[in-house]
């Protein structure tokens, strides 16, 4: 029995792994894997090619430094201590070289991730260049040249103007991107006719929009996800950015819509993975193991060998906080332990009691660390029964006192022999 579970998990791992490895080699989206200490490249995809012009085999084994990506390498430091401190990096603009000397703007996302034991970071990376070359040239002037970026972008492109927000221009990619039969058709919208009833958090698209266009205004600036729909009612996802622009007097926006739903799909699927890869490990472990929110502390998950240490099933575990498996009078101790783990001061909390759901206690060796999971952060606690090991400490610790005893009796009978001895031929002596 132990035998085929151990075969489904290892199964199971593997079949995660391939389609791990399928989905980041046939994304569309530049993906790579390094050593967060080291940067060596460890794995890159095709699209990576397509941004770099490096061949994913010449890159292997070697850092970003040695294959001069970075024109400023104080950006990917930046982009490090970001991670650093959020768990994770959302859109960082940078600039990377291209092979051939050019220079690229890219927009990364990243998050770091154990493998073996060894800290990695994946990175997923879009090219953005045409995007700020029309930025660029809106800003300079309506040039011919920004007619032609602004025909020839795969991007949408569109302009609103105040009061109504209606649409005044759209070029091709925006006709094709919303499915409408003509610029003229598409020109009858308001951004919010082209948005479901609500976004994804609940909000109203017709009140979001709008407070959207308003910060766009009042900062100049605006780039977030949107949920919108095409005339056709498909819904996708998109990544939107709003410029402010001021021209002979005329105050408009400018905006970019650019189809993600491939991207948001891969993103998904490399949450499954991780998730699934964490679970296949997590599950398998044979010491207990639980996820406890650093705020809140209450468990977030907890593997088999944890539900069974305490009695309790998954569901009840997630209903449980820090506070709800220890005793009372105990948890001073072991809330202080608690925060002392999470700002790593301590690495194991030893011999901490520790509540079944019937009531009995157990004693446990609790080490932990910090990880990063869907974006959070949590404590991962493992905990180690240590009952037998306290049962045969108590039995060595009474053996040492009976032998301890059973040494001073001796040593007290030999004093005694030796008395007896001396009394005998203090008598012999007065007998002759």
């Amino acid at each position: 029995m132990k035998k085929d579970l151990a075969i489904k998990k290892t199964l199971a791992r593997e079949e995660v792994e391939e389609m791990y490895s399928k989905i980041f080699r046939l994304s569309p989206v530049s993906l790579t894997l390094a050593g967060i200490d080291d940067g060596v490249l460890v794995e890159a995809n095709k699209a990576f090619e397509e941004i770099t012009g490096y061949a994913v085999a010449e890159t292997l084994g070697k850092t970003a430094h040695d294959l001069n990506l970075y024109p400023d390498p104080r950006e990917r430091d930046r982009l490090l201590k970001i991670m650093e401190k959020e768990g994770k990096v959302r859109h960082g603009e940078m600039h990377l070289r291209h092979k051939s000397g050019d220079s690229r703007i890219v927009l990364i996302s990243a998050e770091p991730m154990t493998i073996n034991n060894k800290k990695y970071v994946i990175s997923a990376a879009e090219d953005i260049t045409e995007r700020k070359l029309l930025e660029e040239e809106l800003l300079k002037s309506s040039s011919d040249r920004y007619k032609a970026l602004f025909l020839s972008s795969r991007d949408a492109v569109m302009t609103l103007e105040p009061p109504s927000w209606r649409f005044t221009s759209g070029n091709p990619a925006t006709i094709k991107m919303f499915a409408t039969k003509s610029e003229g058709d598409f020109l009858t919208y308001e951004p919010w006719r082209l948005s479901p009833e609500r976004q994804p958090d609940g909000s109203s698209s017709t009140k979001k929009a709008k407070a959207m266009i308003d910060k766009a205004m009042r900062e100049g600036f605006n780039l977030f996800e949107w949920t919108h729909k095409r005339a056709n009612g498909e819904e996708f996802m998109a990544e939107v950015q709003l410029s402010k622009v001021e021209q002979n007097g005329k105050t408009y926006l400018h905006a970019l819509v650019r189809d993600i739903t491939e991207r948001k799909k891969m993103e998904e699927k490399l949450k499954e993975y991780e998730e699934e890869k964490f679970k296949v490990i997590f599950d398998g472990a044979r010491d207990g193991m639980a996820l406890a929110d650093v705020e809140t502390k209450r468990f977030f998950l907890g593997n088999t060998a944890f539900c069974s240490m305490l009695g309790y099933s998954l569901e009840e575990i997630k209903k449980l906080g820090v506070q709800d498996i220890h005793p009372k009078k105990d948890l001073p101790r072991v809330l202080d332990q608690f925060d002392k783990q999470m700002r790593g001061e301590v690495k194991v909390a030893e011999n901490l009691p520790v509540i079944r759901k019937d009531g009995t206690i157990f004693y446990a060796d609790i080490s932990s660390s910090l990880v990063a999971f869907n974006g959070k952060k949590y404590l991962l606690g493992v905990f180690r029964d240590i009952t037998e090991r306290n049962e045969a400490e108590k039995k060595r610790k009474e053996s040492l006192a009976e032998l301890e005893k059973m040494n001073k009796l001796m040593i007290g009978r030999e004093l005694k022999m030796v008395e007896l001895k001396k009394e005998i031929e203090k008598l012999k002596k007065k007998l002759s």
